[in-house]
């Protein structure tokens, strides 16, 4: 699970003294803006990862950014360039019948078979939780959002 969470609104609430916004009201802000910032950022193959994305409020000034999907560290964070090879099998297999390398006929048809391992490079990865999240921050004390 991948969280951000509103624990540095110190500087918001001392700013809030004079005031009409309440630090409830805030907290809420930055946690729905958050999310739809993150969502906006967020890097999108099938959505799966994007729609998983939610605000909750845990307290009466404090909420979190979260997703439950397993990949989403990886992505936000990246990964160290690593090999890959098989588990249970004695050569990687995937099915991409687009792929000129595919089996064209029989049982297999539309597998790629690969070696016993392959190098992966590594992902840079987006941290687009955090980015959302400061980018909100930001914009709460500069009086963009209330």
């Amino acid at each position: 699970m991948l969280r951000v969470s509103s624990s540095g609104v110190d500087k918001i609430f001392k700013m809030l003294e004079g005031s009409k916004e309440t630090p409830k009201r805030v907290v809420d802000i930055w946690g729905i803006y958050t999310e739809r910032d993150a969502k906006l950022l967020c890097p999108v193959k099938t959505g799966r990862l994007r729609s998983s994305i939610k605000y909750r409020k845990l307290g009466q000034y404090s909420g979190e950014v979260y997703t439950n999907v397993e990949y989403a560290a990886f992505v936000h964070e990246g990964t160290k360039a690593h090999i890959i090879s098989p588990r249970n099998k004695r050569f990687l297999a995937w099915k991409d019948p687009a792929s000129p390398f595919a089996v064209q006929k029989g049982k297999y048809k539309g597998w790629v078979f690969c070696k016993k391992s392959v190098k992966h490079p590594g992902y840079r990865g987006k941290p687009f939780m955090s980015a959302a999240a400061e980018k909100v921050f930001d914009d709460i004390i500069a009086g963009r959002k209330t």
